[in-house]
Order: structure tokens, then C-alpha cells, then sequence
């Protein structure tokens, strides 16, 4: 049986607090959309600005520079998973709330098999930091990978409605509905109400899906 691979599992940034900031920007500004509307937007920045201050979403210039992204997307990469996870997990226990570290680290447990132990790190980004979209679009492919569909559809769908320009969860999207219509017909034939067109549908939607995999979902491409 053909399953589609998802492409998922990304980092927020290169610049950790860079993309932080400004979903967190983003997503004030448009709570405050009317003044955007009536010509007073510089004012509109600066009342975004302060607010994410005053909440502490906004990473210090010191802590920025001083946190170990970089050592740990290396080790990543290189395939050092133990030495990646000590480092992110050493970070966290005085940074818990740094939301680029949980997420590099739900990469790290994903890479290691502990799905588990990743999904409730996305999960909980989704629910800490719930403007973001990319924890959305790799719980989707978790979830998927447990064979929930519906939560992973909801989950990219989430995703898109953040950042409607996100071609990853874009795709992710369309390989899900393509998984979930070739396992509907299959479910027909099997069942035996389905019809030489079913047959056909089928094999049309087959052959759209990405090369098959024994497992699901896709190793990693970071950005």
C-alpha cells in the first residue's frame, strides 16, 4: 500500500528569535488591524513592540547570542543525536520557555524514534506559543504518522491559516488529502461497493502520491 511522504520537520529560522518575534508581531498587529486601517500603523508597531516586551515573548539581544543553536543544528545534521538533545535539554532546564530550543529539540526526538516525546513537544509549543506555525504543521505529520488523519488535517489546516504563504504545510496538505482519498476508495472496493470507476480513481490517485515509503513520515529537510 502507497503512503505519501510528508515533508515536515523544519526550523522556525536560522535567526532563532527573528521568526519569533515576528509571528508574535503579526499576529498583534492584526488584533489591532483597525489602526492599520486609519493611517496609524507606525503607532500600531509600537504598541505591537511593547506589548510583546511586556509579555516577555521577545528573546534579550543576550540570551540570543548566548543560546547554543547553532552547536546543536550542527550536531543534528551530523547525526549526533545524543550530543545535540544533552545540549538542547541543558539549555532548557534554565531557558524552559525559549520556544526555538523545544522546537529544535522535538526535531532531535522525532530523528531519535521517540514520536511520543515529540509529538507532546509540538503539542505543547502549539499550545504555549499558539501563533506559530510550524510546531502545527510538524504535529501533523505525527499525527499522521499514527494514523490520525483528521488531527493532522486540522492541524496543517491550522498551520496555513497562520502563514498562508507555507508551501511545506501547503504540500503537506495535499499529500494528506490524496492519502485520505485513495484510502476512501480502497475502503469501497474492499468492502465491495465499489465500481470499476472506483478502480480507476484509485490508481489515478496512486500514481499523484510521492514515492512509498515503509514508514511515514519523511527524514527531515531542514531549511
Amino acid at each position: 500500500m502507497k503512503t505519501p511522504q510528508i515533508q515536515s520537520i523544519e526550523y522556525i529560522g536560522a535567526e532563532p528569535f527573528r521568526a519569533v518575534f515576528c509571528h508574535h508581531m503579526n499576529f498583534l498587529a492584526y488584533l489591532l488591524h483597525p489602526l492599520r486601517v486609519s493611517g496609524l500603523w507606525p503607532l500600531c508597531r509600537a504598541v505591537c513592540a511593547a506589548t510583546v516586551a511586556c509579555l516577555g515573548l521577545a528573546a534579550s539581544p543576550a540570551l540570543a547570542q548566548d543560546a547554543p543553536y547553532d552547536r546543536v543544528e550542527r550536531w543534528l545534521k551530523a547525526g549526533e543525536l545524543a550530543l545535540a538533545l544533552n545540549e538542547a535539554q541543558t539549555w532548557l532546564t534554565k531557558h524552559p520557555r525559549d520556544p526555538q530550543m523545544r522546537f529544535l529539540s522535538g526535531v532531535i526526538l522525532k530523528q531519535r524514534g521517540d514520536l511520543a516525546a515529540a509529538r507532546e513537544t509540538f503539542s505543547a509549543l502549539t499550545r504555549d506559543f499558539p501563533e506559530l506555525p510550524e510546531p502545527y504543521n510538524n504535529l501533523a505529520v505525527l499525527e499522521a504518522a499514527e494514523g490520525r488523519l483528521a488531527e493532522a488535517r486540522q492541524a496543517l489546516e491550522m498551520a496555513i491559516r497562520l502563514h498562508p504563504t507555507y508551501a511545506t504545510a501547503h504540500r503537506n496538505l495535499g499529500d494528506l488529502w490524496l492519502r485520505m482519498a485513495a484510502e476512501s476508495y480502497r475502503s469501497a472496493l474492499l468492502h465491495g461497493g465499489g465500481t470499476p470507476a472506483d478502480v480507476q480513481h484509485l490508481q489515478a490517485v496512486e500514481r499523484l502520491l510521492p514515492p512509498s515509503s515503509p514508514s511515514y513520515p519523511s527524514p527531515p529537510s531542514p531549511r
